[in-house]
């Protein structure tokens, strides 16, 4: 019972965009807010009352303030950064476009890189006859495989970061499946485009004379968002353990340096960034207000699964048997229809042990998580937020996109039996 608001808030941004668009954007915080309430509240009447205020206070102080802190700066100050200079859509140039982009995806993080070179591809491939194929690689490139190797690259990673799996565990541990990926997806992508330019000739011609020097507009920040990702690794390294009282709960330190170093890095870049930039970019806050919202709603309604989970045998099963293909195809999948942050969360719960045990005995199947929560959330529309940012970005250029089902059909015949390939060389 108290696990339907948490259900119900997840299917309802999942789905609702899908089926019922205008509906959903004149409703979806009302709607949003009325599953968060429900979940509260049940809560409330099947828990101790004082416990369960404690326990979601400290959640939300400890856990989801650093969390949408660290995901808001990033797609803030990413929001002022243009890429300039028309350089012409040639296959060679996306594809060393798309690479960029990936690489970026983990510094910047996913959204905030999907907007930006999503951007960029759009204004250099004007001239072209078809480019839809182009944006279905950015979401799976950019919008999803690139973020795998630090935190701050995808939602699910930053999480496990503030659980304690260490800033530079991600790059160590993901960049052999990450350069698989890459280099794969960049041939395959090189391949298709190829086709696509040759078959419609006009392009070749109109693409010879576009190349100007690129330049990056809002350059200052990227050294802000330089300092974003160095605050996010260097203070919980290094400094001491120590808490303070915050609404009698014992704080780290260490968070709330963390939280109020980026909120001001975040608050220099808007102060110095010029509105003229922002519009440019077609900049909005809705997305992340969305981000905000729905996010608040799984810290506030997932304690009720996980505590579900917690009493299932299946952690056990797959830890006994040391089936890391288990982790890797259940949170993927998963995350293909639940999005990825609560799938990491509930696959994490499953292992049963904490992080330090998980790191030191079974790294591996943490390996396998992170990959299938990150890399499968390319599989469908609302396995990762990039995806619906980056087709209705596409959608407002007049550039038809695939629906729903053509794009998952799409996604899987290309990621499938890379994934497989995957398992068997890695797992």
């Amino acid at each position: 019972m108290t696990a339907i608001p948490f259900i119900g808030l997840i299917l309802a941004f999942a789905v609702m965009p899908i089926v019922t668009p205008k509906f959903w954007h004149h409703h979806w915080l009302g709607l949003s807010l009325g599953w968060i309430a429900a979940g509260l509240i049940f809560n409330l009447i099947f828990s101790q009352a004082d416990h369960y205020w404690l326990h979601i206070a400290e959640v939300m102080i400890v856990e989801y303030l650093p969390f949408i802190v660290v995901i808001s700066s990033l797609y803030i100050i990413a929001g002022g950064i243009r890429l300039e200079g028309k350089f012409g859509g040639t296959p060679l140039r996306n594809s060393i476009t798309l690479a960029i982009g990936g690489v970026f995806a983990s510094v910047i993080g996913t959204t905030a890189a999907a907007l930006i070179f999503t951007r960029t591809l759009i204004d250099n491939n004007r001239h072209r006859a078809f480019t839809s194929h182009i944006f279905l690689f950015v979401i799976v490139i950019v919008g999803n495989i690139g973020g795998s190797l630090t935190p701050v690259g995808d939602p699910p990673l930053l999480i496990g970061y503030l659980q304690g799996i260490p800033f530079l565990w991600f790059g160590q541990n993901l960049w052999p499946m990450f350069l698989f990926m890459m280099v794969s997806l960049i041939t395959i992508f090189f391949g298709v485009d190829f086709l696509y330019f040759r078959k419609h000739p006009s392009s070749l011609a109109k693409t010879k004379f576009r190349f100007k020097t690129v330049r990056i507009v809002g350059w200052y920040n990227l050294v802000l968002l330089s300092l974003v990702v160095l605050s996010t690794l260097l203070i919980p390294s290094f400094i001491p353990t120590q808490s303070m009282t915050i609404f009698a709960l014992a704080v780290p330190l260490k968070t709330v340096l963390m939280v109020l170093v980026v909120v001001a890095i975040t608050g220099f870049s808007l102060l110095v960034t010029s509105r003229s930039l922002y519009s440019e970019n077609r900049f909005s806050y809705i997305p992340l207000i969305e981000v905000i919202v729905l996010f608040f709603g799984i810290f506030a309604t997932i304690t009720p699964v996980l505590g579900l989970v917690k009493s299932l045998p299946l952690g056990d099963i797959m830890l006994s048997e040391h089936r890391n293909s288990y982790f890797f195809w259940g949170s993927g999948l998963f995350s293909s229809v639940l999005d990825n942050s609560p799938t990491f969360i509930i696959f994490m719960t499953l292992m049963g042990q904490n992080i330090g045990q998980i790191i030191d005995s079974l790294p591996l199947i943490l390996v396998a998580l992170c990959c299938g929560t990150v890399f499968m959330g390319a599989l469908t529309y609302i396995g990762n937020a990039p995806n619906l940012l980056v087709r209705n970005l596409v959608e407002a250029e007049k550039i038809k996109m695939p629906n729903f089902f053509t794009y998952s059909f799409y996604a899987v015949a290309l990621l499938i039996p890379l994934f497989i390939l995957l398992d068997w060389l890695f797992l």
